[in-house]
């Protein structure tokens, strides 16, 4: 079966615990031994904030919405680092 699963930001990051990150991807894991998984991250509180600089020195909608996906692409990379390191 295939499994679409949304971890939103402020969720997976919050605090930026490593062993958030670890504990999600030891279960992604385990879900992946019998399913097959699509996993989208979210940029959560970290996203909103930058993204509130932006606006603040002036930055068009455009690169506001360009921050909130490099988040959302950091929280990404970490997931897959945790997974490398999931056991």
């Amino acid at each position: 079966m295939l499994i679409v699963l949304s971890l939103g930001g402020s969720i997976l990051a919050k605090n930026l615990n490593p062993e958030r990150f670890l504990k999600y991807a030891e279960a992604l894991r385990t879900l992946s031994k019998k399913h097959s998984l699509l996993v989208v991250t979210g940029g959560g509180e970290a996203a909103r904030s930058y993204i509130t600089a932006a606006r603040g020195v002036g930055a068009d909608e455009v690169t506001c919405d360009m921050i909130g996906i490099e988040v959302t692409r950091l929280n990404a990379r970490l997931l897959i680092s945790a997974l490398g390191k999931a056991a």
